[in-house]
């Protein structure tokens, strides 16, 4: 008996020892993690260099705990564990009440926030053109009350305080939160993504056209018919229970020839919507088709104006909106546009400048100060 229990034992250390090699070389390297929302670290370079500084062995370590066999699901396993010891902070997003999870955000230093909007200022004075500003609200500052206990409250309503006294008078500021508040009951933000929903960015246009004088149009969101959408947060933490949200997407504009060029891909797309995208897990790439420095948009509305946007992503959802009231809309994301934005100003005739910013994303933004090269 005793000689059966000491082979069962090596038997169980064996199997223990040769299955998770067994494992990396049956299943492949993957290269995307649909379940957070990433790519996964591929088998890094050998080099004398890397080896002698030690790269090489933490490049080797990610690559293993990235390609571990069945991650997916020992990710799950851990946020569902730590979900049930009471944890309301997972993987870098918090559980919130009635399924709603919301982005970890740190307090914007506050000496970045003052350069930026110095820059700011700065570029609204020297461009000599309109300048609209209209700040996006964060769910939290929507939804306090679904927050977990004791996490931050980022105070947003006081930097927009402090971003509209140290702007210009002649910049035009869209506070879009009357509009946001009066529709709170509704599917204005995902309850598992940092965006706000088209709905939410409908409500944010009807506040700009009451500013602009224009006639914002009476419409209803439609379906998009697409599976529930789970955002970026549950990559981040993973619950089997979260419900998706739907999907709602506004009609396109009324036609006024759309072509919209992608500059870093080459593309060209005859509408705002990628509707190929619909198919993916991230449905926020439906509209434009996700993160690009430049987006030039050009339409054949006739009414002599030329728009540059500076933004997030947050933009996106609203851009629809926009085009029929302008010839031509450049959206520019300063986190990947490299060229002297002076010198873009200076090579184009642009009519009025738009700035719109999630409000804390704006506060802690590193790539700001490129609007003064």
């Amino acid at each position: 008996m005793e000689k059966f229990a000491s082979r069962a034992l090596l038997a169980f250390f064996l199997i223990f020892l040769t299955l998770p090699p067994a494992a990396y070389l049956l299943t492949g390297d993957q290269s995307f993690s649909e379940t957070e929302n990433r790519y996964l670290a591929q088998f890094p370079a050998w080099s004398p260099a890397r080896l002698w500084d030690g790269s090489l062995a933490l490049s080797l370590e990610t690559y293993l705990a990235d390609q571990f066999p069945g991650r997916s699901f020992w990710v799950r396993v851990k946020a569902a564990a730590d979900a049930g010891i009471g944890k309301r902070d997972i993987g870098g997003a918090y559980l919130g009440r009635n399924g709603r999870l919301f982005e970890k955000k740190d307090r914007p230093p506050p000496e970045l926030f003052r350069e930026n909007l110095a820059h700011l200022a700065r570029l609204a004075e020297s461009s000599g053109l309109a300048c609209t500003f209209l700040p996006v609200y964060s769910a939290a500052t929507l939804y306090p009350e679904d927050l977990p206990p004791y996490a931050p409250l980022l105070p947003e309503r006081r930097l927009l305080t402090e971003i509209r006294a140290a702007l210009p008078p002649a910049v035009l500021m869209v506070d879009t939160w009357p509009a946001l508040a009066a529709a709170r009951a509704e599917n204005i933000y995902f309850r598992t993504d940092h965006h706000w929903t088209q709905t939410g960015a409908y409500y944010a246009f009807r506040a700009l056209a009451a500013e602009k004088g224009w006639t914002a149009p009476e419409q209803e969101p439609r379906a998009a018919g697409t599976p529930p959408f789970l955002g970026a947060l549950s990559a981040q933490a993973p619950l089997p229970w979260l419900r998706g949200d739907e999907f709602p997407l506004w009609d396109e504009p009324a036609p006024v020839g759309i072509e919209i060029y992608v500059t870093d891909t080459g593309e060209t797309l005859s509408s705002p919507y990628v509707y190929v995208n619909l198919s993916k897990k991230d449905l926020y790439t439906v509209f434009l088709g996700g993160n690009y420095s430049e987006i030039v948009i050009r339409t054949a509305a006739n009414t002599g104006r030329r728009a540059l946007v500076l933004k997030d992503s947050f933009a996106h959802a609203l851009t629809p909106f926009l085009l029929p009231y302008y010839d031509e809309i450049t959206l520019i994301d300063l986190r990947y546009f490299r060229p002297s934005l002076s010198a873009y100003l200076a090579e184009r005739d642009f009519s009025e400048i738009y700035f719109i910013y999630n409000i804390t994303w704006f506060a802690g933004d590193k790539n700001f100060h490129r609007v003064s090269e």
